[in-house]
């Protein structure tokens, strides 16, 4: 890919698709699903070429559009990843909770009472 294909709204889309399908292991299906869809917004509403606040922004859409459409898809890949994505979500709760070294060490006392049902 050339280096300046990520200056238009519709190169980073491909660009950011690339990267989460090689980099990320996003599912090749949902990272095209993103593409069109962040290619479609910011059609008409970035200017060209991106500045670094537009990428931001398009990154960010693009990241939205495929966490979406991991929980409405019923492909395997898409499956795997949205556990993979809840399980990373609660980690992350994990760690906001305990710490991050209490997380590493397995720490599974509560310093706050859980909703009843959980």
């Amino acid at each position: 890919m050339d280096i300046r294909s990520d200056r238009t709204v519709s190169g980073h889309a491909g660009f950011l698709a690339h990267h989460a399908t090689a980099s990320r292991g996003i599912p090749a299906i949902l990272t095209r699903q993103a593409e069109r869809a962040t290619a479609e917004h910011f059609a008409g509403t970035c200017r060209e070429p991106l500045d670094d606040h537009a990428r931001r922004r398009m990154a960010a859409y693009f990241d939205a559009v495929v966490r979406r459409g991991a929980f409405r898809c019923t492909d395997p890949d898409a499956m795997a990843f949205r556990r993979r994505l809840v399980a990373a979500s609660i980690e992350e709760d994990l760690r906001q909770v305990l710490g991050a070294s209490g997380a590493r060490r397995g720490v599974v006392e509560m310093p706050v009472p859980l909703p009843l049902g959980v």
